[in-house]
């Protein structure tokens, strides 16, 4: 019989003694040495980038290096055991032996290693001692190649390190859901599928081709191949199509986690798969169990990590210690992560969803009361904290990290009817960001919700429902749908002056914004003597220089421009400018809104080179602040193209018109006045330029 040539590594001393040459084998044929316990899966979907990785990694040139192990980790039902599986089936034709190894506990690994042992009879096969054999197996696999090993399910390093090959002449896979492997294996994320890969599955395995209810099912399960399989097994077993689920799916979530035997190998559900690492995870740490019970009631993506750096009053006494100590944090993520039941990147935690879901229906009620009500405490702390209000630029990178989070755990402590006072405060909050950035119809349910809970829970006259009459006013006002803002800026005026007397701060804010209400439909006879009632309630209480004092003059200074009263408009419009600069900034947006009405008084005045700078300046500082696709950068364009427009500069106005009809289009909607207004300039525009050609 013919011998391959020893091969001498580069990195060992000593020489490798290497098996006799096998027969051919057939196409197809395993390989003589072969103890894989699993069927290839016939519904194996996707993971090319994954099988690639595998095999560019593990397929190293054998006379040239030894090759590092591979090891696949990621959240319990993610697919890693089945992406070793058709690893095995797809290559097997490149090896002589394929072993794989029960790893998740030493029983089954030793007894594995001595299967081997007998199948390839080696002397120490009969021994008593399993360490004898072991040592045995491994000298053997260290010596020979054309080799794969699985180590399927790994707890961690230290489970399997007495049991692996001292020397890597072969190929190793590990699967686990630990990702720390330094020093022994190259780490391989296994992640979700790919939502289109997702759609493909469920048609492929149920025969639906439904691929709308399909999206909607992989959203609902999050991508994870393990649930995807449950629910097509159940779609198969049950005779259900994909649509039929994803209904029953909605109403009885939790129901549907122990059903549904998937086809594959892994036997378990998802249920099954997480209770095990819960239970693992609560003998282990208090802190990390607890962790993962709050975690559940936010939203499953980026958690930033910042909730957890101040102490927090009323939270469960295990919370309280990780909170404001990041080492005992860390020490509970980390066990976390050990479990892929989180993934800690940066600053940010992220869950997956049915961990969160799995994990809520565990919790007795009093649990989820507990733990949901935390969460608003921890995002009441942050989200809702100084002097800074959402719907100012300077909250919104914290208002955008924080909103899914605040939407999430919001919503399952008022579902719990606990902490509703942080819950309205929230919800409040939450409609004025979304107010501030045009979206509406997001934010009215919410400003609804706010106002409903604390005419509850305060009794319809109190001055914090006065503050949620005003801001669902404002979400009308902004959407100029006048009528249905009066008369709750009119009760909300009448809660405040009955409540704080006549002369409060908060009283001349819902003089203010009733008289901009009324001024913007024409009643200015009405308007004029709120708005200087409000400008010296602000001027007495707030002091000559207040940025609201500036909004008052702002706003009696239009009300003048609008009755071309402009002499008297003028020094009203820079006074408030002037506050504006000095107390927020050359660069906010409030000073573009001054700059922009400033301007609008010099063109209507025919002062066209005074106010194009400032047109220009407001525009660049709302772009830069709001972002190109908001609606005051809609307007800053319009009002541009209009002082254009009259100088008869059509080719400057054109592309101005247009692009702030876009964005009004797709943020406010066709139909909306301002979009509308925008919309008759621009045909107004092409009209004259159709004519002049």
């Amino acid at each position: 019989m013919v011998l391959r040539r020893n091969v001498k590594s580069h990195h060992q001393s000593h020489n490798i003694h290497l098996q006799a040459q096998s027969p051919p084998r057939f196409p197809g044929a395993l390989p003589p040495y072969w103890n894989v316990p699993y069927l290839r899966n016939p519904y194996f979907t996707g993971r090319k980038e994954l099988l690639d990785q595998l095999r560019s990694s593990l397929a190293t040139d054998r006379s040239t290096a030894l090759t590092q192990a591979q090891a696949v980790h990621g959240l319990g039902g993610i697919g890693k055991t089945q992406l070793a599986l058709e690893y095995c089936y797809r290559f097997s034709s490149d090896y002589e032996i394929v072993w794989w190894i029960k790893a998740e506990d030493p029983l089954s690994l030793a007894s594995d290693l001595a299967d081997f042992a007998r199948a390839r009879d080696l002397p120490e096969k009969d021994e008593k001692d399993q360490n004898i054999i072991v040592a045995a197996v491994k000298l053997w696999f260290g010596r020979h190649t054309d080799w794969l090993i699985v180590y399927d399910n790994a707890p961690n390093l230290e489970s399997i390190m007495d049991y692996l090959p001292q020397v890597q002449t072969g190929h190793i896979i590990i699967t686990s859901r630990d990702p720390n492997w330094s020093g022994v294996a190259d780490p391989l994320e296994v992640k979700v599928l790919p939502r289109s890969e997702s759609i493909y599955y469920l048609t492929k395995r149920t025969g639906d081709k439904d691929e709308a209810a399909a999206g909607q099912l992989a959203d609902k399960l999050g991508n994870l191949p393990l649930a995807l399989e449950q629910a097509a097994a159940y779609c198969v077993e049950n005779k259900l199509s994909l649509s039929d689920y994803l209904n029953l799916y909605r109403e009885r979530q939790t129901d549907l986690f122990p059903r549904g035997v998937p086809f594959t190998n892994y036997r378990a559900t998802v249920a099954t798969t997480w209770t095990m690492s819960f239970e693992k995870i609560k003998e282990r740490s208090i802190d990390a169990a607890d962790l993962l019970n709050l975690l559940a009631f936010f939203a499953p993506d980026d958690i930033p990590k910042e909730l957890f750096a101040h102490p927090i009053e009323e939270v469960p006494e295990t919370l309280s210690h990780l909170l404001g100590d990041p080492i005992t944090l860390n020490d509970a993520l980390s066990l976390l992560r050990a479990y892929s039941l989180v993934d800690v990147k940066a600053d940010m935690i992220s869950i997956h969803r049915l961990v969160q879901a799995i994990v809520q229906d565990r919790l007795s009620n009093d649990e989820i009361k507990t733990w949901s009500a935390a969460a608003v405490r921890m995002l009441v702390k942050v989200f809702s904290s100084g002097d800074i209000g959402p719907d100012d630029v300077r909250s919104w990178p914290v208002c955008e990290r924080l909103l899914p989070h605040v939407l999430a755990a919001s919503g399952h402590a008022d579902k719990q009817q606990v902490g509703l006072d942080k819950v309205s405060l929230l919800y409040n909050q939450s409609g004025l960001y979304l107010n501030s950035h045009a979206k509406y119809a997001e934010a009215e349910p919410l400003l609804r919700r706010a106002l409903a809970i604390r005419e509850a829970a305060l009794g319809r006259d109190h001055p914090n429902v006065a503050t949620s009459l005003n801001n669902l006013a404002e979400l009308f006002w902004a959407q100029r749908q006048y009528a249905e803002a009066e008369p709750l800026y009119r009760r909300a005026l009448a809660i405040r002056e009955e409540a704080l007397g006549s002369d409060h701060p908060e009283v001349a804010t819902s003089l203010n914004d009733l008289a901009v209400l009324l001024s913007d439909q024409g009643q200015y006879a009405e308007a004029e003597p709120l708005l200087r009632r409000a400008l010296a309630i602000r001027e007495a209480t707030l002091g000559r220089d207040h940025p609201d004092v500036a909004q008052s003059l702002n706003n009696l200074a239009e009300l003048l421009a609008d009755q071309r009263q402009y002499a008297e408009a003028e020094p009203l419009y820079r006074r408030a400018l002037a506050i504006k600069e000095t107390t927020l900034g050359r660069d906010h947006p409030n000073v573009a809104t001054g700059l922009n009405n400033l301007a609008v008084l010099f063109r209507a005045q025919g002062k066209y080179a005074e106010a194009e700078p400032l047109y220009r300046r407001a525009l660049a500082i709302f772009e830069a602040t709001l972002g190109r696709d908001h609606p005051n950068v809609a307007t800053s364009l319009n009002n541009l193209a209009l002082l254009l427009d009259t100088q008869g500069k059509y080719a400057e106005a054109e592309p101005l018109y247009r692009r702030a009809l876009t964005i009004l289009e797709q943020t406010l909607g066709e139909d909306h006045p301002n979009t509308i207004t925008v919309r008759q300039n621009y045909q107004l525009l092409l009209d004259v330029l159709k004519k002049s050609r």
